[in-house]
């Protein structure tokens, strides 16, 4: 099981690195309408990346029978944060 912890350690690792580069753009975007006084744009890219983000961590981590998500631990939280991520 150390094992298998440690795969998907790396994997979770390894999708945060290849999501990074969205982080600058991210940042210079908000930087942008914040500038403008048009606050409420990184605002509400913000709320939808933390609902993506919380809503794909529960589905993802403790999966869901009934909808045919298999629980994925760690690789769930992974992929839900890079969704919630690439969704803000």
């Amino acid at each position: 099981e150390n094992l298998q912890n440690h795969h998907d350690d790396t994997f979770y690792f390894r999708l945060l690195i290849a999501i990074c580069p969205l982080s600058p753009l991210q940042v210079a975007l908000s930087s942008f309408f914040i500038g403008r006084k048009r606050t409420s744009i990184p605002l509400m890219g913000t709320l939808v990346g933390n609902f993506v983000n919380l809503v794909l961590n529960y589905l993802l981590i403790f999966g869901q029978n009934e909808l045919g998500i298999p629980e994925l631990g760690i690789k769930g939280a992974g992929i839900a944060t890079a969704m919630g991520q690439c969704a803000s």
